[in-house]
């Protein structure tokens, strides 16, 4: 009987590491968007970092480029919606 509980113990343990370690990679969700008008010299790189700091922005530019429907061809004067802010991590936990 022992053993069972040893290996039930391990198993959870295992279980709840891989499920912090799939949340850990999963890109961010994102909330309260804005709409900004490129500058000139502006790039979805620069425009995410500004907007959305304290966040890797190559999930920054996916957001914007899904959103926004373009790609990373953008031009001054087009209109982008922008995430500001991610979504905590542990807000997306399903129980």
């Amino acid at each position: 009987m022992k053993v069972i509980k040893r290996y039930v113990g391990m198993g959870t343990l295992v279980l709840c590491i891989e499920a912090l370690l799939v949340l850990r990679i999963t890109p961010p969700g994102f909330d309260g968007w804005k709409s900004v008008t490129v500058g000139p010299g502006q790039t979805l790189w620069t425009i995410g970092e500004a907007y959305c700091p304290n966040t890797d922005p190559r999930y920054v530019v996916g957001a914007i480029e899904t959103r926004n429907h373009v790609g990373t061809n953008i031009q001054p004067g087009d209109v982008l919606w922008v995430p500001t802010k991610p979504v905590p991590i542990w807000t997306r936990l399903a129980f």
